[in-house]
């Protein structure tokens, strides 16, 4: 028999009661959402999200034991005011950028360049969060062996899910798309020795290690540093470091775009040039062929009487035309 988590109250005070534990927050709530996308953490006011479900589903129970605590973990091991203040950095050092207002939203001289400036704002939270997220696991597991277990049983069902790696059955082969995914996979397999879905996770490892070969060398540093990543600054640090490879990657895929296009449009240049000189060889040809004919006509011109000599230039004013409307149509 179904059962609503939502309708729950007996189950949602369980689940506030793991919170509690690991977050160390004694007024930390537990809230069900049916419209939140995804669980998330909200620092400001003490409240760990969680999406809504059938309960007596044994997966979504150990799903949403999971995310329990790992938004709680984020309550005692995160740093949330790294995340804000690179948020803000990233604004206040991006172009067009002219002040705060008194609700610390950003201002810009151009719609455009405030859209610009917060995308790549977002990217760097969600990088720091990436790394967030493994530091953070780490200590509680190491703190609460229970929640260890419920992490990786909660990793294990969103691989399976797909939803820990991208779609790699249309063989895509842009390698940024595979770098964060990596690097959050690698993280969690080695550092959190949690084992995933083998059937998921081997063929993926496998199609990104051919995929990140021209740039593996740069993506292996970064995991390497990763891994004696102690605390949210840390994170920080690794996630600036991952945003400038990747910004790297896209100016270079741009600029080889572009590289791309020239090449082609001088050659479509270098192609248009050499049918125009062929056109013009050809109406030479022509205008020689003419003349030739001409001279030999007025040769036969010349012994013939004076009367016919009206009615062939009559006929003779007739070519000259003929022959412009012939020239029109092969230019």
């Amino acid at each position: 028999m179904k059962l609503d988590l939502k309708s729950s109250p007996r189950h949602i005070k369980r689940l506030q009661n793991i919170a509690k534990v690991i977050s160390g927050l004694g007024d930390v709530r537990v809230v069900i959402d049916d419209n939140t996308k995804g669980p998330y953490f909200d620092p400001v006011n003490k409240v760990c999200v969680l999406p809504n479900g059938d309960y007596s589903d044994d997966d979504f129970v150990s799903l949403i034991e999971g995310f329990t605590c790992h938004e709680a973990g984020h309550g005692r091991y995160t740093d949330s005011e790294v995340y804000s203040d690179a948020f803000n950095s990233v604004l206040k050092s991006s172009e067009g950028f002219t002040r705060f207002d008194d609700g610390m939203n950003a201002e810009f001289e151009s719609l455009a360049e405030k859209r610009k400036a917060y995308s790549r704002a977002k990217r760097l939270t969600g990088l720091i969060n990436l790394f967030d997220d493994v530091q953070m696991e780490e200590k509680v597991g190491n703190d609460y062996p229970d929640a260890k277990r419920r992490l990786a049983a909660t990793y294990a069902l969103m691989v399976k899910a797909g939803r820990m790696t991208p779609d790699i059955s249309s063989r895509p082969e842009n390698p940024v798309l595979f770098i964060e995914w990596y690097l959050l996979n690698s993280l969690r397999v080695k550092v959190l020795q949690q084992a995933g879905h083998k059937e998921t996770l081997d063929p993926f490892f496998d199609y990104a290690q051919k995929i990140l070969s021209p740039v593996i060398s740069d993506v292996e540093e970064i995991f390497h540093d990763a891994l004696g990543c102690e605390n949210t600054q840390g994170c920080e640090s690794l996630a600036r470091k991952t945003l400038a490879l990747l910004e790297r990657l896209r100016d270079e895929a741009r600029e080889q775009q572009q590289q791309t296009e020239q090449e082609e449009q001088e050659a479509y240049d270098e192609s248009e040039t050499e049918t125009e000189t062929d056109t013009e060889s050809e109406d030479k040809s022509l205008e020689s062929t003419d003349s030739r004919e001409d001279d030999s006509e007025d040769d036969s011109e010349g012994q013939a009487d004076t009367s016919d000599n009206s009615d062939l230039a009559q006929e003779g004013c007739s070519e000259p035309s003929e022959l412009a409307e012939d020239n029109e149509g092969n230019n």
